[in-house]
């Protein structure tokens, strides 16, 4: 009978694809815009 198919045992040198990718850092938050100049 043909095996179940199990996901690879985690390397030693870390799961490549298995491990959730790190979270991207947020933005800062953009600057609020210049007010408009009066002419």
């Amino acid at each position: 009978m043909p095996k179940p198919a199990l996901p690879p045992p985690p390397s030693p040198k870390g799961a490549t694809g298995r491990q959730p990718k790190p979270k991207p850092q947020p933005l800062p938050p953009s600057p609020p815009p210049p007010p408009p100049i009066s002419t």
